[in-house]
């Protein structure tokens, strides 16, 4: 595999397991309210989550691997209990998309893998309880969802109806977390991904979540060189989309899993 090659599929990594990490406690809506003037619960339990990446670097190499890749997105749909995880990725002219839905109780999951104009599409499905939906939105996250109670340094700050809340300095216990689930996920590549710092910044208005930022510094080192690489994942949250989740129509054509093959 080419230094390009290898630099692309590492950052798509990164990328896909910084999507799982935005805080579930965010994602799943736990954060319902009533408005400012204390006499209308605020419906907060649909809405669609869409999330963007972009980053910045110094280095040429690592420049041209994020031109090849392209911008991953994720839409995560949620309706109630139940929900809907899209994402997808692009390496030169591999494609991989991933939809997760998660419906009566059962995980339907369908991988594709597109080269030029030829795809392959793995189906699989698992029953699965709600204890583990914190896996599904972190994807195998061994105890790492970011929230404002992973940060030891707050500030606050209210401009009309928004109150902005910017996090840094995250705890000791939350980064080493965060930095070993990191850590595993670049064996195969050949790398070691160090997490050097991290920052986070939630808006919120009449109690719930309008938009999220959190950006990751990261030195990369692989194959005798070391990259230097911020990752800036945006979250914006729209409460008044019309939501819709059902299961596949062709959900018979699912292959029997358990949910950690599943989700990895």
């Amino acid at each position: 595999m080419s230094a390009l090659k290898k630099l692309t599929a590492l950052i798509i990594c990164i990328a896909m397991l910084c999507i799982c990490l935005v805080s579930c406690d965010e994602i799943l809506g736990n954060n319902q309210g009533n408005n400012q003037n204390g006499d209308v619960e605020l419906q907060s339990d649909n809405y669609v989550a869409s999330i963007r990446i972009k980053y910045a670097t110094n280095d040429d190499k690592m420049k041209a691997a994020i031109d090849a890749m392209g911008t991953p997105d994720t839409t995560l749909t949620v309706m109630g209990d139940e929900l809907k995880l899209e994402s997808g990725a692009t390496i030169n002219s591999i494609s991989v998309d991933n939809e997760y839905v998660y419906i009566g109780g059962v995980l339907y999951h369908t991988n594709t893998v597109t080269v030029a104009d030829k795809g392959i599409t793995s189906l699989k499905k698992a029953e699965m309880d709600e204890a583990k939906v914190d896996s599904l939105i972190s994807k195998a996250g061994a105890g790492a969802t970011i929230d404002l109670g992973d940060f030891i340094t707050h500030e606050m700050t209210t401009s009309g109806d928004v109150t902005t809340f910017t996090c840094t300095e995250m705890d000791e216990e939350s980064k080493a977390s965060l930095t070993e689930i990191f850590a595993s996920k670049f064996n195969g590549l050949g790398a070691i991904v160090r997490l050097e710092s991290v920052s986070y910044i939630l808006d919120v208005k009449n109690d719930r979540n309008q938009s999220s930022t959190l950006s990751c510094d990261f030195v990369i080192d692989l194959d005798g060189e070391t990259y230097e690489l911020t990752m800036h994942l945006y979250c914006d949250y729209n409460y008044d989309a019309e939501v819709s989740i059902t299961a596949p129509d062709n959900a018979d054509a699912y292959t029997d899993a358990t949910v950690d093959e599943i989700l990895g």
